[in-house]
């Protein structure tokens, strides 16, 4: 039990399996002054090392950092670093039934080693439209805007997105618009992590392009899911990947 969502997972850690812990708000500076930084519900070990390496190693430091050093060292994610320091979280608690429709959907991978092969990005780049292409059919969405996310080797990240005047959920068309986002930026360093997401979405009912062969393409992109939903990801899937 906790003030937020933040410090309650960090609670249910604190005493696992079934031990019951009580975060009063009074108490969270002292509770988090000393507590390492791994505790956190989103720090994951190669963001831990980061921070180390700077000096942070505790919640409590991490909390005094200047927000602004923390946004140029990190990027976008500064922000909320500092503010998990500090144990604080605005985001609500939605009861499972009571959750809104997606407002975006989005995958991203963190590669095994930092990279700037062009190929190899590429080939990432198409792997998660894929994976986010086939979520959207799952529950019946279209978007119109998609989100390319890149973190560079010095843990700076940042987004860039292009809305289009057509809705899409095909892997490919995802690609596309990534991908031309992608090489419209000069990356001066190798890249650590990739996402791509799309948002602005819609249920099936959208308007679609008038002059597009839409049944054939969906009965093919349909058949897709189906083949790699029974014999595993990647069975049947664009050529750009091999």
């Amino acid at each position: 039990m906790a003030p937020n969502k933040l410090l309650a997972k960090l609670g249910s850690r604190l005493q696992k399996p079934d031990g019951l812990v009580i975060i009063e708000k009074e108490r969270v500076e002292e509770i988090l002054k000393d507590l390492s930084v791994s505790s956190l519900h989103g720090i994951g070990p190669k963001l831990e090392e980061a921070l180390k390496a700077i000096g942070i190693s505790t919640c409590g430091q991490l909390g005094k950092v200047h927000v602004s050093f923390l946004k140029k060292r990190f990027g976008v994610i500064g922000e909320r670093l500092h503010e998990m320091g500090l144990g604080l979280d605005d985001s609500p608690v939605v009861p499972f039934d009571e959750e809104e429709d997606a407002k975006s959907i989005s995958h991203s991978v963190t590669l095994e080693e930092d990279t700037l092969d062009s190929n190899l990005l590429r080939k990432v780049l198409l792997q998660l439209s894929e994976r986010v292409s086939r979520r959207m059919r799952k529950d019946g969405f279209y978007g119109r805007r998609v989100v390319l996310t890149v973190r560079y080797s010095d843990f700076y990240t940042f987004s860039k997105q292009k809305t289009l005047s057509r809705w899409i959920n095909s892997g490919n068309e995802i690609f596309r618009e990534a991908f031309e986002i992608f090489e419209s930026i000069s990356h001066p360093k190798p890249i650590r992590l990739l996402g791509v997401g799309v948002s602005l979405l819609k249920k099936e009912w959208c308007q679609l392009d008038l002059f597009e062969k839409k049944d054939k393409k969906e009965r093919m992109l349909k058949t897709m899911d189906l083949v790699n939903e029974r014999f595993g990801d990647w069975t049947l899937t664009w050529a750009g990947l091999y």
